[in-house]
């Protein structure tokens, strides 16, 4: 079953806006205050916030888990940081 959000972000050529997020949950009248803006620029995150939570977390595993953390979650921060060399 859809959501609410995701029939308003289709309806609109896929392009979800603040205020449709902001209708879904608020009073009409409300909504007159939010600028259009795109949904997917309200949540934007930048390299720089996961970069440094990779090294934040590459610390927090080695000072916590050692040799002891799983294979596959290390190769997922891996995975993350080449990803993040890339950007």
């Amino acid at each position: 079953m859809r959501s609410e959000a995701t029939a308003a972000a289709e309806h609109k050529d896929s392009i979800m806006t603040f205020d449709d997020v902001i209708t879904l949950f608020a009073n009409p009248i409300m909504t007159s205050f939010y600028p259009k803006t795109p949904y997917k620029d309200v949540h934007q995150v930048g390299k720089e916030f996961w970069e440094k939570e990779a090294r934040e977390l590459r610390a927090y595993y080695e000072e916590n888990f050692g040799e002891d953390l799983p294979r596959e979650v290390m190769a997922e921060l891996e995975a993350l940081e080449g990803r993040l060399k890339k950007m």
